[in-house]
């Protein structure tokens, strides 16, 4: 077998363990993660706030996009901190939520790839308030992110993904909204549906999502000191475990 066809072999052998392994100590792993520790900003507060595991059950276990609460699984006394017309989706199997109190504020969902990890989505929940910036002090984002650093270390996993801005399928979705209200304010024809914008609009509609969706990813991914490749992610390998 080639040397490419064998490393591939044993990447994908690794993988298989991997999220075997994933499966059974999420939730004991994430319920160990130090949150003090993982801010690492020297003002913050994190009394009330706590690191919690959100994961599909067992009837459900593969990686797709379900609401949270519907068949994923928050742990008891937690509940999502949601607007009235809003709903969060997961987009792997499980996910690591910063909760205030009881309420979650923002979620990192993560799944094994051959060779590593890779998370694919970083979500504020739409809510009354940003507790992470108002009480907290820290940005939110960043101690849901080490936290997958550190599960996937525990996985012996070579590098960790986060996906680049330009590559999320919301793209358009967060950006819609945007040149609807853009349009509105300069008394232009608002198209009320996302199949009636023309090719023009799809594509500024698209870039307006991406230029949204980079303090999320990007701009975290940067600030964690992960590197953009060429795909358009940004990738941190990680040091092998004796």
């Amino acid at each position: 077998m080639p040397e490419n066809g064998e490393k591939l072999q044993a990447m994908q052998l690794w993988a298989a363990g991997a999220e075997e392994a994933l499966s059974a100590n999420f939730t004991p792993w994430v319920g160990a993660l130090d949150l003090g520790r993982l801010v690492a900003a020297e003002d913050a507060r994190v009394d009330r706030f706590s690191l919690v595991p959100i994961t599909s059950p067992p009837e459900h276990p593969a990686p797709s996009v379900f609401a949270i609460g519907s068949y994923f699984r928050l742990p008891p006394d937690i509940i999502i901190n949601e607007g009235p017309h809003q709903k969060t989706f997961l987009q792997t199997a499980c996910a690591i939520g910063l909760s205030y109190e009881n309420e979650v504020q923002g979620i990192a969902a993560g799944c094994v790839v051959p060779g590593g990890v890779a998370v694919r989505q970083i979500q504020g929940t739409v809510g009354p308030h940003s507790a992470g910036h108002y009480y907290g002090r820290f940005a939110w984002q960043d101690p849901l992110v080490r936290g997958w650093i550190d599960i996937a270390g525990k996985l012996g996993a070579q590098q960790i993904s986060i996906l680049g801005s330009k590559n999320s399928q919301w793209a358009l979705d967060a950006g819609f909204p945007r040149l609807q209200k853009e349009l509105h304010k300069a008394g232009k024809p608002v198209p009320k549906r996302k199949t009636d914008l023309t090719p023009e609009q799809t594509i500024e509609a698209t870039a307006k999502g991406i230029a949204a969706l980079a303090k999320n990813y990007d701009d975290v991914a940067d600030r964690l000191r992960f590197t953009e490749q060429s795909d358009g992610n940004w990738y941190l390998d990680l040091p092998a475990r004796g």
